[in-house]
């Protein structure tokens, strides 16, 4: 019955703010209901990759902790895994905004999809990338509460997310008339307002939830992921510049080198300043790679 109350509570704030946006978008011609898809497909892809995969292995271990009143246990667990959620999705937010139109470009610009396209669905991708981190977060707080039986929490957060995507999508399109963009940042406002409810309340339930250490982390993977994104936009400047942009093997290249530098300049920023999450997440994967070469 919890599992039911939790999806469906979801699945209506969901629902309901897909109509709003929806209905707004449909007011503003054909194109912004298309470029808003196109820019919410990728958006989806590293939520579902990361929050939901970081969410799926935590939700065990908090739940067990949960049971046993381990609290100690419990908040370890779940800032560790915010720490994680940080250090993987704030590099992917500042890639995704920074070689927006790029990646759009090698995606979907073929056929009736022009470069007028192009450029639109990659805007709203920007807007949609700033709440990519805190939408990953929820991912993670949100199962959190139902470990420890608490439902309202993440019930009023859900209806406070209707609220807050009511009205910054009427002020971004009626007031300030910023149009689709606005609608995508209604999303990440969404997804910020969200994040905060639940981590605010967390906060306040667990007496802490070693946010020295979430806070330390956070600056130092959004000054890695600057880094890298001042480096990923040079780099695609300079292949643009030298290349064009026309052809879809040129388009391949600029994209393909711009992350593979943009990953390597992120990973060896982020050693400098010694993240532990890192440190850990590729032990873990040399330990996994290692045990699979072994038995080959």
């Amino acid at each position: 019955a919890e599992d039911s109350m939790r999806c469906n509570t979801g699945s209506a704030a969901l629902q309901v703010n897909v109509f709003i946006n929806t209905k707004f978008a449909s007011g503003l011609g054909e194109g912004p209901v298309s470029w808003l898809s196109y820019a919410f497909r990728l958006i989806y892809l590293p939520i579902g990759i990361f929050g939901v995969a970081i969410s799926t292995a935590t939700l065990p271990i908090t739940s067990r902790a949960a049971v046993m009143d381990d609290l100690k246990q419990f908040r370890h667990t779940l800032a560790s895994s915010l720490r994680l959620t940080f250090l993987l999705t704030i590099p992917s937010a500042v890639g995704l905004m920074v070689l927006s139109r790029p990646i759009i470009s090698l995606i979907y610009e073929r056929g009736q999809f022009d470069s007028l396209d192009t450029q639109q669905t990659a805007a709203a991708l920007c807007y949609n990338a700033i709440g990519l981190t805190a939408y990953s977060a929820v991912r993670v707080l949100a199962p959190a509460f139902y470990a420890l039986k608490e439902t309202r929490v993440p019930m009023l957060a859900s209806i406070i997310s209707i609220l807050t995507n009511y009205v910054v999508a009427w002020l971004t399109v009626e007031h300030f008339g910023i149009g689709h963009r606005g609608l995508a940042l209604s999303i990440s406002a969404v997804a910020m307002v969200n994040f905060a409810i639940l981590y605010f309340f967390m906060h306040r339930r667990l007496s802490g939830v070693e946010g020295r250490t979430l806070t330390a982390t956070f600056a130092k993977v959004l000054f890695a992921s600057l880094v890298m994104g001042t480096a990923c936009w040079f780099i695609s400047q300079q292949i643009e510049s030298w290349l064009g942009t026309r052809s879809l093997f040129v388009r391949l290249i600029d994209v393909g080198v711009s992350i593979g530098i943009g990953i390597t300049i992120f990973y060896l920023t982020a050693s400098l300043l010694k993240i532990s999450e890192l440190n850990q997440m590729t032990n873990a994967l040399r330990r996994k790679f290692g045990a699979r070469f072994s038995k080959q």
